[in-house]
């Protein structure tokens, strides 16, 4: 936390509440687990074919901003990481109330695929 407060706010001068964290797979799940542990505002995060281990799930009362946008996606046809998994890290997250944003999204990407005529 203080390296990335040093570096990106200290040095770019770049205000937190302007920062969206983002991922891929492995890397969704460590920005979601970082939004919700940094204590200063951030401008939201986006997770992309993701999972949040179930067993870990944090303490929300020990959580910061569980009222910033997310945004998670995930395909269909996801060898490595089904699309349950997205699913229910979805549900886990706002039936735990991790998240409480008004406006949480998810989103199937082969829906997306199809309504563009790809």
């Amino acid at each position: 936390k203080q390296w990335y407060q040093r570096r990106v706010h200290g040095r770019a001068g770049i205000p937190s509440n302007k920062i969206i964290i983002g991922g891929f797979s492995q890397g969704a799940a460590l920005a979601l687990y970082c939004s919700m542990h940094y204590e200063k505002p951030l401008a939201g995060c986006i997770a992309l074919s993701t999972f949040f281990p179930e067993t870990r799930l944090p303490d929300p009362t020990t959580l910061f901003n569980k009222e910033i946008p997310y945004f998670q996606a995930h395909g269909e046809s996801d060898n490595i990481l089904p699309l349950r998994y997205g699913i229910n890290t979805r549900q886990k997250l706002n039936s735990s109330f991790l998240i409480t944003s008004s406006k949480p999204t998810f989103v199937n990407m082969n829906a997306v695929i199809e309504n563009l005529g790809m």
